[in-house]
């Protein structure tokens, strides 16, 4: 369940570094010295430094969602010094005939996205790291490219092509056919599922990856030797070994579905239709604000997550995940026959209505005279009306800013956060994965007004003078990323082979120079890695940053929002396009960095 090496980055498969470490690495060193050197090494050379990060940590981590149960019990918004203690909110919030409607659709809707999505994403991991399915590596390359596509253009494409009785797709089909109703109407439940598979497929892929192709292709090989065909192997072997990838994948995805929020508001809120977080975003919304309300919602959601999240350590348990060390493994893939054009097509029609399609749509109808509609022509107007306003390029940079600050900041934090709970015998170091869990256990939404809570009504002194802040911003974003942070760095740290820095220390390293002279290289990609999908986030926050900027500190996700809804799709559809093309270009940059540091290296990484 780990991220892989993006080939944007130029990354592949790391085996050594500047010195060959398999001549460093002795039979005799190994065979004779590694009782005493585990002892040494665990018991003397311990980073004690990291004893204040993880308690820093630990209260950046759960502060905020304790002040999510604080605010439940008082009567008012944050920062009133008069609030009483009071269960009012838990009487409003769970009196309301619309919070138990909320949470059975919610559940009803998250399953089945779970369900398809995890169903086609095994498929399409299967079929483009296994099998000699055509066009793998194109494949491969446009799901990184899907990945760098940011979520608010996206949904604004698919509005334009199937919004109701006015989208594209359903005003061509209609006409055609000649239907009375729309056929793919967006705003519905089978809409909303359809947007979720089509968008989510990409991240289950990128996480399920490194299990697939790190898996040895002689256990496959027996099964088709004994006649199994390609299908029951897949049913009958590869899925049963990969099972805790797959189902810690599936249950880290279902809680993100519970909490989807942008897709919800859009789709289905305009039609009266409310899952668990719109209804929280209502209660906030509203005039006057009902926080208590809104969090007494969140409680219930966050003790959820907490039973979810233990029933994922107990599938996943102690299993270990290392190929980069002494031991190889055989990996070939599986000939499909004529039923690999089959996977192909399936493969590129989910491409095509995935990227191609809404890419197209959201593009041209940057230009189009009246959005929506490409028929009446075509023209620059609005481009310039929105690179001449002052407000949007400040926006434009702030985006930047705080993209590069949550990479930076998040890369160190989750580095050392895997550093320690992987390759240290600190004491209480397993908390570490405890509390990466942490701000998952509520929604985004409440997670932000918990941190408004944290800054205006609680005890740390001097936050009330972040608040707007950029620093502020890029700090929320990546405490909130954290459980996926900290998982694509262990999905790094857990494929180095202990003896590999072991190696380094027995030759006569320090602590610090293995870390600088081995595991830092080692782990370059890794990192690089890191740094991207992380500022990919940050470009790309938006409930974290709703209720702490301010208009200075204002970034194009939270434009986009506005643009939304106050009914300006086109200038929304024009700052989309900016904000990927943002993204396309930090990709290439560090792709560009990443083949340098390999050539600097002399190929070994």
């Amino acid at each position: 369940m780990t991220l892989p090496v993006s080939p944007w980055l130029g990354g592949e498969r790391v085996t050594v570094l500047g010195v060959k470490m398999r001549s460093i690495i002795s039979e005799t060193v190994l065979g004779r010295s590694y009782g005493a050197f585990s002892d040494w090494a665990g018991r003397r050379v311990r980073p004690y430094f990291l004893f204040p990060f993880i308690g820093i940590l630990g209260f950046l981590l759960v502060y905020p969602v304790f002040m999510v149960a604080y605010g439940s019990f008082r009567g008012g918004p944050p920062g009133d010094p008069d609030l009483s203690w009071t269960l009012d909110g838990y009487v409003r919030a769970w009196s309301s005939s619309e919070t138990y409607k909320a949470l059975i659709i919610t559940f009803a809707l998250a399953v089945p996205k779970v369900l398809l999505g995890i169903t086609f994403a095994t498929f399409l991991t299967w079929a483009l790291t296994r099998t000699n399915t055509p066009g793998r590596r194109i494949f491969d390359q446009l799901i990184w490219l899907k990945v760098f596509l940011p979520a608010l253009p996206m949904l604004v494409a698919w509005l334009i092509l199937a919004r109701g009785r006015t989208g594209l797709i359903n005003d061509f089909l209609m006409h055609t056919f000649n239907l009375s109703k729309p056929p793919l109407d967006i705003g519905t439940y089978w809409g909303v599922i359809f947007y979720a598979v089509i968008t989510g497929s990409t991240m289950f892929y990128l996480y399920l990856g490194p299990a697939f192709r790190n898996m040895d292709a002689s256990l496959e090989e027996s099964a088709r030797i004994s006649g199994a065909s390609s299908l029951t192997t897949l049913r009958r072997i590869t899925v049963p070994l990969l099972m805790p990838a797959i189902a810690g994948v599936s249950l880290l995805f279902f809680l993100v579905n519970l909490a989807t929020f942008e897709s919800m508001l859009f789709f289905l809120a305009p039609k009266g239709i409310y899952v668990f977080s719109t209804l929280i975003w209502h209660e906030v919304g509203k005039v006057p604000s009902d926080y208590p309300a809104a969090m007494a919602l969140a409680n219930a959601f966050m003790i959820f997550t907490a039973a979810v999240i233990l029933l994922q350590f107990k599938i996943l348990g102690e299993r270990q995940y290392t190929t980069v060390s002494g031991r190889g493994f055989a990996v070939r893939l599986i000939d499909l026959g004529p039923w690999k054009w089959a996977s192909f097509t399936v493969i590129a029609l989910w491409f095509t209505l995935g990227l191609f399609v809404p890419m197209t749509i959201l593009i041209l109808g940057t230009f189009v005279n009246t959005f929506g509609l490409l028929e009446n022509g075509y023209t620059l107007r609005h481009w310039g009306k929105v690179l001449s306003n002052p407000a949007i390029l400040n926006s434009i940079k702030n985006t930047v800013v705080l993209g590069a600050l949550v990479g930076t900041l998040g890369t160190m934090v989750y580095g050392l956060m895997s550093y320690a709970y992987l390759r240290t015998k600190l004491r209480g170091r397993k908390w570490l994965e405890v509390l990466s869990w942490v701000p998952r256990m509520s929604p985004s939404i409440v997670l932000a007004v918990g941190i408004v809570w944290a800054v205006l009504g609680g005890v740390i002194p001097g936050a009330k003078h972040l608040y707007g802040s950029l620093i502020l911003m890029a700090l929320i974003v990546s405490v909130e990323h954290t459980p996926a942070g900290m998982r694509m760095m262990n999905g790094g740290m857990v494929q180095l082979g202990p003896e590999l820095e072991e190696s380094a220390r027995v030759s006569g390293a320090s602590w610090l120079r293995t870390m600088r002279k081995v595991v830092l290289p080692l782990l370059a990609p890794t990192l690089l890695n890191s740094w991207l999908l992380s500022f990919l986030v940050g470009t790309r926050a938006l409930l974290l940053l709703l209720f702490i900027y301010v208009p200075s500190s204002k970034v194009l996700s939270i434009d986009i929002f506005e643009r939304l809804q106050s009914n300006e799709p086109q200038q929304a559809a024009i700052l989309g396009v900016i904000l990927t093309a943002i993204s396309f270009v930090v990709a290439l940059a560090a792709r560009y960095v990443a083949a340098r540091q390999r050539r600097a290296m002399g190929g070994f990484i």
